[in-house]
């Protein structure tokens, strides 16, 4: 594979959604990424592998926003009003400074069998 393959862009969306929305999104995102497989490194460089994303943040709260963004097309599914968007190309630095890791590391990530 090469790096013009793959195309990274930031998208930054800003929803409005009544309190059981987000409570209806978090319960779907939690069920959709049960099986999913998480990619992280540590601080130490120890590749991670984790299963599924309780979406919690760091202090127990509930994780709204990581939620939203992966429910599919919250809009429909729950009437969750999308007010403005916004998007952009990322250039090599900006991947590696928003994810750890470089252009090169994602594409043998996605490589693996």
């Amino acid at each position: 594979m090469k790096n013009d393959e793959y195309v990274f862009v930031r998208i930054t969306k800003v929803l409005m959604a009544t309190p059981s929305q987000a409570r209806q999104a978090l319960t779907i995102a939690r069920s959709l990424n049960s099986e999913a497989i998480y990619h992280y490194r540590d601080a130490d460089g120890t590749e991670l592998d984790v299963q599924g994303d309780d979406y919690l943040l760091e202090d127990g709260s509930d994780d709204l926003g990581g939620a939203l963004c992966d429910v599919p097309l919250p809009g429909t599914l729950l009437g969750i009003k999308e007010l403005c968007s916004t998007s952009g190309r990322l250039t090599p630095t900006e991947v590696q400074e928003q994810t750890g890791r470089t252009v090169d590391e994602w594409i043998e990530i996605t490589s693996r069998p």
